[in-house]
């Protein structure tokens, strides 16, 4: 039986997921993007710099100004509140004995203190590691594992090609724990690319296991910041797939449930 999560682990792995001084810019179809900065208007266009850096652009009348502005009043874009048990997204503001507690500001406490924890990071992304390390539950540490090239190319090319149809771009498929598990490294810089991300594993899992009969066991999953710090690792079984893609749990629970520390 799965213990308990102490709950600022489950906070500090979304906040790490989230930039703390992104500008989040809403458009008026209800997405949004992450960027560095306020967007620069040209004419009839939004200049953007997205996290990585790259610049792209979009028409100036597809942003939604009004809650662009008011989610980053201070520039500190958004940020998720845990309130009676549920994930809500909120402006981050400047401190006031009246917001709610973010999970900036639980992260940002929890290092303040004598017990606290930096965040793991790699010191040399994508090198192989000596054994396998473990994670403070026993897990195996899919961060410290060694990257070894998955061998099937043709469920390789396919895992691509579904995680680019759901608009996840930055993914490096790897050998898993077991030689029927892909092991899947995704680059995350919020915490909707989080939930993005695996929501796009539970669908590819669930096609995977439909195209490759008895080919595809689990999808071992890690995300990353562009930073390389840790924002979670999970292993999707069929069954979690599953009960994601039919939407019998929400993103937001599905990661606290399911998150591996």
């Amino acid at each position: 039986m799965r213990r308990p999560r102490p709950l600022w682990l489950i906070l500090l792995a979304l906040a790490v997921a989230s930039p703390l001084h992104a500008y989040t810019i809403y458009l008026k179809d209800g997405s949004r993007l992450i960027a560095r900065e306020k967007y620069r208007l040209e004419e009839d266009r939004a200049i953007i710099t997205l996290q990585n850096g790259t610049q792209t652009f979009i028409d100036a009348s597809e942003i939604d100004v009004e809650r662009t502005e008011r989610a980053n009043r201070g520039n500190y874009g958004t940020a998720l509140m845990l309130d009676e048990g549920k994930l809500t997204e909120v402006p981050i503001m400047t401190p006031s004995p009246q917001r709610g507690t973010t999970l900036t500001d639980l992260a940002g406490r929890r290092e303040g203190s004598a017990g606290s924890r930096p965040p793991a990071r790699r010191t040399a992304p994508g090198l192989p590691s000596r054994g396998q390390a473990k994670t403070t539950d026993g897990y195996v540490d899919l961060f410290t594992y060694e990257r070894k090239p998955y061998r099937n190319l043709e469920v390789s090319a396919e895992i691509q090609r579904t995680f680019r149809a759901q608009g996840v771009e930055e993914l490096h498929i790897f050998q898993g724990t077991r030689p029927e598990n892909p092991f899947l490294e995704i680059t995350a810089n919020s915490e909707a690319s989080v939930f993005r991300s695996l929501e796009a594993a539970a669908d590819a899992l669930v096609h995977l296991r439909n195209l490759f009969s008895g080919t595809v066991g689990n999808l071992e999953l890690l995300l990353a910041t562009p930073s390389q710090d840790r924002a979670g690792q999970f292993v999707v079984t069929p069954e979690l797939a599953a009960e994601l893609a039919e939407k019998r749990i929400e993103t937001s629970v599905f990661f606290v449930r399911y998150v591996q520390f």
